[in-house]
């Protein structure tokens, strides 16, 4: 009786073991394929060009842009490829939208590096400043955002990483060489330099 119920446990055991490994399996494709249709979809919106688009508004004082982020636009990458095509060496912006999800970071003076904070939902844009400035030569962007969640919470911090859904509207202006900005070795981040025009 006791073999029996041995060999009964061994069976259950392997059955459970058999049905887990099929569940990790299932759950395994689910996620490829879910990455897959993901990877479609954006390859069928920048077929189509709906990816984020941009317009000279003004060019006196400075040029004045309206961009235009469309739904699965990441933010920063955005913004940076956009200084390096239009060779910003200063700029500041404006701007407003939602996201899908998006990475906030808190700057920990101690380690002198962002604490990573990533909100994993639909948030609305409540406010976004930034500026770019160079560093080493190169475009640097620099932002802060405030953003809102269903339950009308705030959660604000450094802008790390965002995507887009369903737009970003965002207005950039250069800023004149008086009040460029250049970033601090010390803290990382981008201050004005006052002897920029000089």
């Amino acid at each position: 009786m006791g073999i029996a119920n041995t060999d009964a446990w061994q069976v259950l055991n392997y059955l459970c073991e058999a049905s887990v490994f099929s569940v990790c399996l299932w759950l395994k494709s689910d996620h490829h394929h879910r990455d897959t249709e993901n990877t479609k979809v954006a390859q069928r919106r920048n077929l189509k060009g709906d990816q984020m688009k941009s317009k000279l508004l003004s060019e006196q004082g400075g040029r004045t842009f309206a961009i235009v982020f469309a739904a699965g636009d990441e933010v920063t990458a955005g913004l940076h490829n956009f200084a390096e095509e239009n060779r910003l060496s200063a700029s500041h912006f404006t701007a407003i939208g939602a996201f899908e999800r998006v990475t906030l970071g808190y700057f920990d003076w101690e380690q002198k590096d962002y604490r990573r904070i990533p909100l994993l939902e639909q948030v609305e844009v409540v406010s976004l400043t930034g500026d770019i400035a160079l560093d080493d030569g190169r475009p640097k962007v620099h932002a802060h955002v405030v953003v809102g969640k269903s339950d009308g919470t705030a959660h604000g911090g450094h802008l790390l990483e965002a995507y887009v859904r369903p737009t970003l509207e965002v207005v950039l202006v250069e800023s004149p060489a008086y009040l460029r900005r250049r970033p601090d070795r010390e803290s990382g981040l981008a201050l004005i330099d006052l002897t920029a025009g000089d």
